[in-house]
């Protein structure tokens, strides 16, 4: 059975082929080199599954049927590969002793070791898996909340403005929350209408659904505020400038009345 130890080192490259393939597919969809790398060869073998990336990568239809592929892939690897080494060491061969067959295997993982750690092989590799992801139209389809790399308390959410809340008829502006720590990426309107990158100028309604980024606890703060005073305090606001926007709106309801940035900054909060 000397055909059996080449058959091992075979299944060895096929499984980091499929491996890497998996990371290069799973890092167009927006995951990076690290954690791509990290969820192929956990769902290729199996173990190590249980991270908050996993949950991430479980929560996107695209990266969920790659992995499937990955976990179906590992499975089938790992029988063969077990397989081949009983084959290996138990069959009957009067060509070999037990010691050259595991000295052939030792040294064929070594050489094997080198070739996957080359920077050369793994260059030419990717790009060879990455041209032909594309030809079979396996487009880059990012996760927002991953290149946001919400950590350490940020993270982004939606945050309802119910009719007895202070935000209520409030422009943007006049809350401040940017300077309170909620960044407001968007609003959507009870009648489905959405404004993206909304204005200082834009006030809220009652039913409006907003996208907030921040700490979690100043979005929670913000959820749960019964009035103005219950909101987040300004951070740092006496090294605040006013945006262009907050400017003119701010110049035009005090006319002839000039502040500095600083001023306007601690004026609005």
């Amino acid at each position: 059975m000397t055909g059996a130890i080449p058959a091992l080192l075979v299944i060895a490259t096929v499984a980091f082929v499929i491996v890497r393939v998996g990371a290069r597919a799973l890092m167009k969809t927006g995951l990076s080199e690290t954690v791509a790398n990290f969820q192929a060869s956990s769902a290729f073998f199996g173990v190590g599954f249980t991270t908050r990336e996993s949950e991430l990568a479980l929560a996107n239809p695209a990266r969920r049927r790659i992995i499937l592929h990955l976990i179906i892939a590992g499975n089938v690897g790992l029988t063969t590969t077990l397989t081949t080494l009983v084959i290996a060491f138990l069959g009957r061969s009067s060509e070999m002793s037990a010691a050259t067959k595991i000295a052939i295997i030792l040294g064929g993982s070594v050489v094997f070791f080198l070739v996957v750690r080359s920077k050369l092989v793994n260059r030419g590799l990717d790009a060879f898996i990455n041209i032909t992801l594309d030809r079979f139209h396996v487009t880059e389809t990012p996760d927002y909340e991953m290149l946001i790399r919400t950590h350490s308390g940020f993270e982004i959410g939606e945050l309802t403005v119910e009719p007895e809340s202070p935000l209520v008829q409030r422009s943007l502006f006049e809350l401040g929350l940017g300077r309170r720590g909620v960044v407001v990426l968007g609003v959507t309107r009870e009648n489905g209408e959405y404004i993206g990158v909304p204005v200082g100028d834009t006030r809220l309604r009652s039913g409006d659904t907003m996208l907030v980024y921040g700490l979690e606890r100043d979005l929670q703060q913000t959820r749960g505020a019964k009035s103005l005073e219950d909101l987040p305090p300004v951070v740092g606001s006496s090294n605040l400038k006013l945006t262009p926007e907050d400017a003119l709106e701010h110049h035009e309801s005090n006319p002839g009345h000039i502040e500095s940035p600083a001023q306007g900054s601690e004026h609005a909060s």
